[in-house]
Formats: structure tokens, sequence, C-alpha cells
């Protein structure tokens, strides 16, 4: 999974998050491996988005 389908997938689920600013999460600091995207929201709030991968997708990111 790429960085823009982690964020698709995040406004795909939640339409109504004003985001203020995203970046690729920092495996270092979060769950190595795992593709995901830090978000800020207007309000301030700071969430880590994992989006669910499907097993061929994980299977692909493996491969790379």
């Amino acid at each position: 999974m790429t960085f823009d389908e982690a964020l698709d997938k995040f406004t795909d689920a939640f339409p109504f998050a004003e985001i203020d600013d995203y970046r690729p999460v920092c495996h270092e600091l979060f769950e190595e491996g795992k593709e995901g995207i830090t978000i800020w929201l207007t309000n301030g709030d700071m969430l880590v988005y994992y989006p669910n991968q499907n097993e061929a997708e994980e299977n692909d990111a493996e491969i790379q």
C-alpha cells in the first residue's frame, strides 16, 4: 500500500475529518513494517492511521 492509498482510505472512512497536515508514519516510532500515515486535524487532534490491508496487498508489500 502506498502513502497516497492510505490517505485515500482515511478520507473514504472519515469524510468529515478536517485535515490540516499529514505525513507517512515514522516506522522508528510506531509499528514497524506497517504502512500508515500521521494526520493532524484542524481542531488540533493528531492520529496515526493504519488502514486494513487485504492479504494480496500484504503479500505484495513483503515482496517490495
